[in-house]
């Protein structure tokens, strides 16, 4: 036979829709029958390598599903819950927005799945509620969105009281007092034991415990604070009962010793059947027992009354009075007046 030779060899490469069959298929078995084929003419195996692209098989990532651990919630508590993905997350996590009707249920504002990761567990915080009401979490990620119902319920003992008793600046030695109220707020009456003050010039003036309080029933505490010394002081209210949310519940009490703001007033009568005309008053003071006085009044007081605003507590002090002639003259000295400030 003679010996022929080819000068070229061409791969043909299909693409189109091939009925039954992908190109792929096609082209493999044209493969297979072309390197069948060649050895018969020149008696060597020729072959081409047929490379096509794959198909993607990624998907994208969406939001699956949103649930909790918990859908019946009684009193405070953190309720798990979870989200979950199609496929995981890519590169850069999958951010999911998060929201609830209903302030008692608190989840966060978003959550990120990581990048590799379908799913995701993070806490909703539930509040108290005093009745029963059904709160609607939704979580968002893109057009898609999934929605639960929680239905929370008021814890069986509850207990309602606010955290912090301010009584402000109280003058010294100069009690002031503020009720306090408690209430019940669960389904089941609250019994309330006991309640405790701690805290330099704090305590319980009247209270009415031991006391059960049915739901919606209230009682009051009177607590007083009493400072001895200027300053700022604080103290705790430990109120100890059965709630359901713990055995003692605590109010912070804070307050201040303010010193009392003093001031003397004096007056006196003016010179009768004087020779001479008053042109005013000049009013000395000294420390008590002390012979130093000095005057208080820049220039002359022309009425006859003056007010010392600048005495301090605990100290006493001695006061006199000269009247002033129109040519400058001072009298001799009044009787000297003796004041003690408490």
């Amino acid at each position: 036979m003679p010996h022929v030779e080819f000068s070229r060899v061409s791969l043909l490469i299909l693409s189109g829709a091939i009925p039954g069959r992908s190109a792929a298929q096609y082209a493999s078995r044209f493969l297979h029958t072309f390197c069948r084929s060649v050895p018969l003419l020149i008696g060597a195996s020729v072959c081409g390598l047929l490379a096509l692209a794959p198909a993607s098989t990624a998907k994208a990532q969406a939001l699956s599903t949103f649930h909790c651990g918990y859908s019946s919630i009684y009193g405070s508590f953190s309720d798990p819950c979870e989200v979950t993905l199609t496929e995981a997350a890519a590169a850069g996590g999958l951010q999911i927005k998060l929201s609830s009707n209903d302030s008692a249920a608190a989840p966060p504002k978003t959550v990120t799945v990581a990048a590799g990761s379908s799913s995701l567990w993070f806490a909703a915080a539930i509040g108290a509620v005093s009745s029963t009401q059904t709160a609607t979490l939704t979580a968002t990620q893109g057009s898609v969105t999934k929605t639960l119902a929680l239905t929370l319920h008021a814890a069986p003992e509850a207990i309602d009281v606010t955290s912090i008793v301010n009584f402000g600046a109280v003058k010294l030695n100069t009690p002031a007092t503020q009720s306090l109220v408690v209430a019940s707020t669960g389904e089941n009456s609250l019994t309330i034991s006991s309640a405790k003050v701690s805290g330099t010039g704090f305590k319980l003036s009247n209270s009415s415990l031991p006391a059960t309080l049915k739901p919606g029933q209230t009682t009051t505490l009177e607590i007083q604070f009493d400072p001895a010394t200027a300053g700022q002081f604080s103290g705790q209210l430990a109120i100890a009962s059965n709630s359901s949310s713990g055995g003692t519940t605590t109010v912070s009490l804070i307050g201040s010793g303010a010193a009392a703001a003093y001031s003397v007033d004096l007056s006196w009568s003016a010179p009768e059947s004087s020779p001479v005309q008053i042109a005013g008053y000049r009013i000395y003071r000294a420390n008590g027992g002390s012979s130093s006085y000095a005057e208080l009044n820049s220039s002359l007081e022309s009425g006859t009354s003056y007010t010392d605003s600048t005495v301090q507590a605990g100290v006493s002090y001695d006061y006199y009075v000269e009247s002033v002639d129109a040519a400058g003259v001072s009298s001799a000295p009044s009787s000297a007046f003796a004041v003690a400030i408490p």
